[in-house]
């Protein structure tokens, strides 16, 4: 590699690469192309390209000019093996005088190398995402200087948005050769399978602009833009005060750095487009500062992730938070946290998934995505930083695993999963008006967990006897104010016109843990879930519960209103809650308004303490409804959200199952009816062991309630009752296999 001018080298070789990358023509022709030019360019014996495999640690030699032409996409190298391979690993170039002797050098046969010593690794890096390695070689021993690093550098961060354009991925997908699918094991909150594009939640700008057509333009946009960004920044400034203020003026210094912005320029100067070079010159400093030991340094680069994405909004869009005006057809969504209403801010008829990292099965989210019958995964971890914004996903909710650009293998798989799913819900959309009655004749109750106006559909849909759970907390959470007792007594009205008398039962404020209302303060607790949350909440706000109260017995007026209390302790609170339900009660009497004809009252059982205080419950109470849920994760210790846990416990464990029995047991004992609402009772299995231990009113999201009612209505109760004292004396971890095996032997469709 003869040494040259590093500007005038970068100039030449870019404009030749925008000739190669705008003609017609297949891919790996370009390619080929490309590793040709460099190393004519840079009078190298050998200049090859490896791509990072799906598996995200082998990179496969794509293309080479020098090195034996058999050898591509048949030699691999894992990530960290041969000088290659370390490149990639440590996400930094390594120039070599003599390959052979260095320690980490990997001698493949295959490629012909046995005459080339000198070697210079170069990683193809996006973002966070190294993509692949650029290579270099020589026959003779030599070492290579800055400018001549500096040039392949600037080469390989245009390869960078070649590989992530959709030409290169299509390509990709059709190599037969050492592919391997990257395949990502997560946590499913929800199930179901859903393929489409990644729409990051705060997109980060995609780059199509790589190459300058004319360096003064680009100067000129880049000053321009870099100008509105600062101006941007001044605004708030102004705006904010006190600590707010200080962080604003640290942010700013870091965007007003004189060295980051004169990087930049010199890039453009080289032949880079405005926003590749403002990528360029981030990533530079993200390798020279993520790995001191300095906590400043390195808060400062997630700063400098911010405002370079700023100033390539300004570049590509001309204006700060510009997102995406259309959704792809099939789109998945990727955050890494969200609330309910963001999620009702896309267009939902083109959401197939969700990527949500920071979920948790009871964030309304998730129960949201549920009803709307999206998956949805989480705890992705190092995955995440791996999705690119338009990145094709498959996002399969039954396992818990996330693919990015899969393969047309596992792309034919999705297919015949939504083949499978079409087939399934015309099956159940069949069951509507048939009784719901096991195949025996026993009479079951299957209700609806409902929370927004969407999962009114269900109830229609369905043919369903009501609704078993009104979670009133949702529209709490999708407004930016606490709704008043008007727009309270107006959602809840609606809800009471579409069931048409069918039975509704109201849950009151349900909030706290990981439910945060916008408008309140959040409570910082060591454990959020076992804190200050729900009735005790409403019981220490009372004027919140009395305005929600007052709001249901409007909205029910002349009818009948089934109110619910959650998280109930002990009978103290219940009392205290009822106390509070008569005052609000006698004050509409006595302001001359219409009441409900007819008032019960209900609570949770999901706190431990209430399972062993339930005679004295049951005694002020008109039914209960079983929070499987909760009461799971306290009776095992054991956090739902924690995906380490996931198979510390099972509902159909002998011991909840135990504590289950007792609950329905005391219930029919004291006359009173008991449901349960839990996500016990939307899955098959589950639901099919509670109607065994006698339970008979079952409450579930909308799209749990076929798969429960077409399996209700195989099941022979009587002869499983007649069983499950042999189940139920199994001494094992979990009974799930035996049910699983029951249902297998008598048919019963799961």
């Amino acid at each position: 590699m003869v040494e040259v001018d590093a500007s005038l080298m970068s100039r030449m070789v870019l404009r030749l690469l925008r000739q190669i990358m705008a003609e017609e023509g297949p891919t790996d022709g370009k390619l080929a192309g490309v590793v040709k030019l460099i190393a004519e360019k840079t009078s190298s014996d050998v200049c090859s390209c490896y791509v990072m495999q799906e598996d995200s640690v082998s990179l496969e030699l794509f293309a080479t000019h020098g090195l034996d032409a058999r050898a591509i996409h048949s030699t691999v190298l894992k990530v960290g093996e041969g000088i290659v391979g370390k490149s990639a690993e440590k996400r930094s170039s390594m120039p070599v005088s003599d390959a052979w002797t260095h320690p980490d050098f990997s001698y493949k046969p295959e490629t012909g190398e046995d005459v080339y010593h000198s070697l210079l690794a170069v990683p193809i890096v996006r973002g966070k995402r190294v993509l692949g390695v650029l290579v270099v070689q020589d026959k003779i021993q030599r070492d290579y200087v800055d400018a001549e690093v500096e040039t392949l550098e600037t080469v390989a961060m245009v390869l960078a948005e070649m590989f992530t354009q959709e030409e290169f991925i299509s390509y990709r997908r059709s190599i037969k050769g050492a592919y391997i699918e990257r395949k990502i094991k997560c946590v499913s909150l929800g199930s179901g399978y859903g393929l489409g594009r990644a729409v990051l939640r705060t997109p980060r700008p995609k780059i199509s602009h790589v190459i300058a057509s004319d360096i003064g333009t680009e100067i000129i946009k880049f000053t321009i833009g870099y100008d509105k960004m600062i101006a941007s920044l001044e605004d708030y400034k102004k705006l904010d005060k006190g600590e707010h203020k200080d962080i604003m003026e640290a942010y700013s210094m870091v965007a007003n750095d004189k060295g980051w912005k004169n990087k930049i320029i010199a890039y453009i100067k080289e032949g880079l487009a405005a926003e590749t070079a403002t990528e360029k010159a981030y990533q530079d400093m993200w390798e020279r500062l993520s790995g001191v030991d300095n906590q400043y340094l390195r808060e400062r680069i997630h700063d400098l992730r911010d405002i370079t994405d700023r100033l390539l909004q300004f570049l590509i869009y001309g204006k700060i938070g510009a997102t995406h005006k259309e959704l792809p057809e099939h789109t998945i969504i990727v955050a890494r946290n969200m609330g309910p209403a963001e999620l009702l801010d896309y267009d939902l008829t083109k959401v197939r998934g969700l990527v949500v990292e920071e979920a948790t099965p009871t964030m309304h989210v998730a129960i949201v995505a549920k009803a709307l019958n999206i998956p949805l995964v989480c705890r992705v971890g190092d995955g995440f930083a791996k999705i690119a914004d338009g990145d094709e996903i498959g996002v399969d909710g039954g396992s818990g695993h996330l693919f990015i650009e899969p393969s047309e293998h596992i792309r034919k798989e999705f297919y015949k999963w939504f083949a499978e799913k079409k087939k399934l819900q015309d099956k159940y959309n069949k069951l509507k008006n048939i009784p719901s009655k096991t195949s025996d004749g026993v009479d079951v109750k299957l209700y609806l967990n409902v929370g927004l106006p969407f999962d009114y559909d269900y109830i229609k849909r369905t043919g369903c006897d009501g609704v078993g759970l009104f979670r009133t907390e949702i529209p709490f959470m999708a407004s930016a104010k606490m709704p008043t007792v008007e727009e309270q007594t107006e959602f809840y009205g609606n809800l009471v016109k579409v069931l048409k008398g069918k039975r509704l039962v109201f849950r009151t404020l349900d909030v706290g843990s990981d439910k945060v209302l916008p408008y309140w303060d959040k409570v910082k607790e060591e454990n959020p879930a076992m804190g200050w949350r729900s009735i005790r909440i409403t019981l220490d706000r009372p004027s919140i519960m009395s305005k929600q109260l007052r709001a249901m017995i409007r909205a029910t007026s002349g009818g009948e209103l089934n109110v619910m209390f959650p998280m109930v302790s002990n009978v103290s609170e219940l009392l205290e809650a009822k106390e509070i339900l008569q005052n609000e009660i006698a004050k509409e009497t006595e302001a001359g308004n219409e009441i409900p004809a007819k008032v019960n009252v209900g609570t949770m059982i999901e706190v431990p303490s209430a399972v062993f205080s339930l005679k004295d419950i049951l005694k002020e109470v008109d039914f209960i409804s079983v929070g499987t849920n909760d009461l799971a994760q306290f009776v095992f210790a054991s956090d739902r959200a924690n995906p380490k846990l996931q198979d510390r416990y099972d509902t159909l464990s002998p011991a909840f199952l135990q504590i289950m029995k007792k609950i329905i047991d005391e219930a029919n004992d004291a006359g009173v009816t008991a449901s349960v609402c839990g996500e016990m009772a939307g899955r098959p299995l589950e639901a099919m062991a509670l109607l065994a231990l006698g339970y008979r009113n079952l409450s579930m999201s909308g799209s749990q309630y076929g798969a429960v009612k077409s399996m209700l209505l195989s099941l022979s109760l009587g002869d499983l009752e007649k069983d499950m004292p042999k189940i139920m004396a199994i001494n094992d971890v979990s009974l799930r296999k035996y049910f699983k095996d029951y249902a297998e032997v008598n048919q019963i469709d799961l």
